[in-house]
């Protein structure tokens, strides 16, 4: 199984954010943050997505309404909404893995830095 077919699993099964989805791969690409590398997942898929679903290919559809439901639902939305498919709502779940810790992040550190 290839590095995106996995990802694409991951996020059929689960709602994970940039940062969880990205620490599932973190041997490949060094130097490169977890959210940096999730995000560059999503997008990847996006697009091979896209290029499918022009190509009048289902699982094309199906991969966008993945992405568009579990964790990259504005880009993916959008796409669908272009090639004039259903757009499904997104899902209001948290990450699975975080809980949406990572949302919290920069928050978290400004008022840390404020009160340091």
């Amino acid at each position: 199984m290839d590095v995106f077919q996995k990802a694409l699993e991951l996020v059929s099964r689960y709602p994970l954010c940039d940062h969880c989805l990205g620490r599932q791969f973190a041997l490949l690409g060094y130097s490169m943050e977890n959210n940096v590398r999730g995000s560059a997942l999503k997008v990847s898929l996006t697009l091979q997505a896209t290029d499918a679903a022009k190509e009048k290919n289902v699982e094309g559809i199906k991969q966008l309404k993945v992405l568009a439901t579990n964790g990259f639902s504005r880009e993916a939305q959008e796409t669908l909404k272009h090639l004039k498919k259903r757009v499904p709502k997104a899902s209001e779940e948290k990450c699975y893995l975080c809980e949406g810790k990572f949302e919290l992040l920069d928050t978290l550190t400004g008022k840390s830095l404020k009160n340091g």
